[in-house]
């Protein structure tokens, strides 16, 4: 009997309380929120405060913050409930109270609920969206790579962070990017960015930068190396020089990897001897090449003569001949040159420029030929009949005893493209050389031949013998 009476007694009391925290007391206001808690955005890592505004709380009630998404119950009043060291609470005056987030984690993000324990639960709520600036995965992505010429390419770029961020691609020189020969752009967006058949051109550092409006912007350097055999570019294959003058020759190569590169005569001796030669290469120059190497047609050349005084040049058919030009830096383009001094007879003739590299081999030649002091080519005959010797003497303006096919050495088809065919006037038919020779004796370029002046003059003037004895005897 008495054990049941306690039990009474516990149960009274205890509804006692229930009602007592659950309702107001008479006469009391039932609380009410004033404003309400605001959403908030924050990149991951930050403090968060989440203000809840309340009024005639009283004493018999009390707020609570929850974790809608987590069913959590973080803080009752001013007890913290949850065990994540992050999480406090403060309130001012009981009117205002704030939950603390410290050190935001994507797993943070969600709903959060201000309660208050009235019979009816009085509930407001605010969203927490933690944003992540981009990140690229460089596992998932692509390094530097090397490629052969002609080959196509894919590079990927995989980059996370909330919201998604955006991938797109640009190279670090600023110049386009060709996905194909019919589009090329300074920036290609998606993750993946593809180069068909790539090419020379396309050597160098691409950017691959990810974005998603919460700085800071991120970017991955990837190193794109083009490999090809050489290629001999010679902007004048014949040269003239007189004897005893210093006379220089040079020609172009492209290569990569770097090529090495020697002059040397067509016996396959290679040329060293400082106190005879001075040889220069100038690296990561892009000189005067060829204009179909900026996918132009290809250019006429050009006859030069060098007496040690000046210069005589003359082109030879076509355009301009090379393109102009520009010194930015390349990693693949050669300048060579060979000055030789105290020109010789032994120093006439070919001279070749030759290029090695893993990928290939090739070569350019150039011809020395002799002058005389004026710059006009001097060339010896010897008579059969009488070892009378006929000198001729032309001006470099007449060109078919310069005449040689002009040349473009490409390591891709080990030897010499023949370009005599390659300019054109109409794209159907090869522009010829000018063979046109000047004869009038009283013109500066004309061909003098002394041997032939007593014969001429007396075949002359049998000529006239017998057409004045024709009239004479009518």
């Amino acid at each position: 009997m008495g054990r049941k009476l306690i039990k009474m007694a516990t149960d009274f009391l205890v509804v006692c309380l229930l009602l007592f925290t659950a309702y107001p007391v008479s006469g009391h206001l039932e609380p009410e929120f004033v404003d309400a808690v605001q959403n908030i955005t924050v990149p991951v890592g930050r403090d968060v405060k989440f203000s809840c505004h309340v009024r005639h709380l009283g004493n018999s009630y009390k707020v609570a913050w929850i974790h809608f998404e987590r069913s959590a119950i973080l803080t009752v009043h001013s007890q913290v409930i949850t065990r994540n060291p992050r999480v406090g609470v403060s309130h001012e005056n009981h009117r205002t109270w704030h939950l603390h987030l410290n050190d935001v984690q994507e797993t943070d993000r969600g709903r959060y609920l201000c309660q208050i324990n009235t019979a009816q639960a009085k509930t407001q709520s605010a969203y927490l969206n933690i944003v992540v600036p981009p990140t690229i995965e460089d596992s998932a992505s692509s390094s530097d790579v090397i490629v052969r010429e002609g080959s196509d390419l894919s590079l990927t770029c995989q980059a996370r962070g909330s919201p998604t961020p955006s991938v797109k691609w640009r190279r670090e020189d600023g110049r386009k990017i060709s996905t194909n020969k019919s589009f090329s752009s300074t920036e290609v967006e998606g993750s993946s960015l593809e180069l068909q058949k790539i090419s020379r051109l396309d050597m160098g550092v691409y950017l691959c930068i990810a974005s998603n409006g919460v700085p800071p912007t991120v970017s991955k350097r990837i190193y794109v190396s083009v490999d090809f055999p050489p290629m001999v570019w010679v902007p004048q294959q014949l040269v003239g020089s007189p004897l005893g003058a210093t006379v220089t020759i040079e020609c172009w190569l492209e290569a990569h990897p770097a090529a090495l590169h020697y002059w040397a005569r067509p016996d396959g001796q290679v040329l060293h001897d400082p106190t005879k030669y001075r040889i220069e290469s100038i690296n990561g120059v892009t000189a005067a090449v060829p204009q179909q190497h900026m996918n132009a047609t290809w250019p006429s050349y050009t006859v030069s003569s060098n007496n040690g005084f000046h210069d005589k040049k003359k082109n030879i058919a076509g355009d301009a001949p090379f393109a102009t030009p520009n010194l930015n830096p390349s990693s693949y383009m050669t300048h060579l040159k060979l000055t030789i001094r105290h020109l010789t007879v032994r120093d006439y003739g070919p001279y070749r420029c030759v290029a090695k590299n893993p990928r290939g081999e090739t070569d350019g030649t150039i011809k020395i030929y002799q002058t005389d002091r004026t710059g006009h080519l001097i060339k010896t005959v010897q008579s059969t009949a009488d070892t009378t010797k006929i000198d001729i003497t032309t001006s470099t303006e007449s060109t078919e005893d310069l005449q040689t096919d002009k040349q473009v050495a490409n390591g891709n088809n080990g030897g010499i493209k023949n370009m005599s065919d390659a300019p054109r006037d109409s794209g159907t038919n090869p522009r010829p050389i000018s063979r046109q020779k000047e004869t009038s004796s009283s013109c500066p370029g004309a061909t003098v031949v002394t041997f032939w002046l007593p014969i001429l003059a007396g075949l002359i003037s049998q000529l006239c013998v017998h057409s004045i004895s024709s009239w004479l005897g009518r």
